[in-house]
């Protein structure tokens, strides 16, 4: 009994350690945190690839409208360039055609001489033909005349034309152009004048556009000279000349009679560049000529 009664407080206190083991505290470890949602995670996603993209096309558009400016200021100054080269030429073309109403034939040879030359540069054209044929037309001097003829055939072919025909038929008046008669007057009565092939040139009418502008219309253009009573207007042709900065441009004769003939011309400006950029005005000048012949 003694042995059963020593033996009980064994029996309770391992009870009492097993409780207590088994009624010890509760774990401390930290608990895994919650996933975040799948939506927030894709929008994190594409802000990252947006944030790169953009990093890859802001250089290349900055770095592509650097480029187009330069280059937009380029042709600016090749225009500007070949604008002042152009009113070079008209001016040495105008001082060789005042030369050639020189009073010796000497520089009068040479002046002939340089316009062909010029001429052979396609720095003469349709619109030079009204200040050149006064002089071709009373020119004595064999070969003075000779070279005047070839530099106004060849300005005649560097004339741009919408009318291959019309352009054909003015190199034709000019070919049939004779030495002036009243150069040598044989002795005796002077013979009943003769009707004879002759080109006429209007004054040029000049028209400016700027970017995106279209002008057009009809001119009413006479004869640019008094025709004896046994000539007639054989044909009337029409080109632009000195022209730069156009789209596009049209001229044609539409209509002639004794007197004047009607032409029709439009001129269409360049188009506006990148952010309404304008290259620059463009202007040409219409040239009418006037083949006479006889009845």
């Amino acid at each position: 009994m003694a042995d059963l009664e020593t033996t009980k407080p064994h029996a309770s206190s391992s009870s009492q350690a097993g409780s207590a083991g088994l009624s010890g505290p509760p774990s401390t470890a930290p608990s895994p945190p919650s996933p975040a949602p799948v939506s927030a995670l894709a929008k994190r996603d594409f802000l990252d690839v947006a944030s790169k993209v953009m990093g890859m096309i802001v250089p290349v558009v900055i770095g592509w409208a650097t480029y187009n400016l330069t280059n937009q200021q380029w042709q600016t100054q090749q225009r500007e360039y070949q604008n002042t080269i152009q009113e070079q030429d008209r001016s040495r073309v105008m001082d060789r055609l005042l030369s050639l109403g020189s009073a010796t034939a000497t520089d009068r040879l040479a002046a002939a001489k340089a316009l062909r030359s010029y001429s052979d540069l396609n720095r003469l054209d349709g619109a030079s033909l009204p200040g050149l044929l006064p002089y071709l037309k009373s020119e004595c001097d064999e070969a003075v005349f000779s070279t005047e003829k070839e530099a106004a055939l060849q300005a005649a072919r560097n004339a741009k034309s919408a009318n291959s025909q019309e352009q054909q038929q003015l190199i034709a008046g000019l070919n049939a152009l004779e030495r002036n008669p009243q150069c040598t007057t044989p002795p005796g009565p002077t013979p009943a004048a003769t009707a004879v092939t002759t080109v006429v040139s209007a004054p040029p009418q000049y028209f400016d556009v700027g970017c995106g502008e279209e002008k057009a219309g009809v001119l009413h253009v006479p004869v640019a000279a008094q025709m004896q009573g046994n000539q007639k207007v054989l044909s009337v042709s029409a080109t632009l000349a000195n022209i730069d900065n156009l789209k596009s441009w049209n001229v044609a004769v539409t209509g002639h009679d004794e007197n004047a003939a009607e032409v029709r011309y439009s001129l269409v400006g360049l188009d506006r560049q990148l952010f309404g950029n304008c290259p620059g005005g463009g202007h040409g000048s219409v040239v009418t000529n006037f083949v006479l012949g006889p009845k």
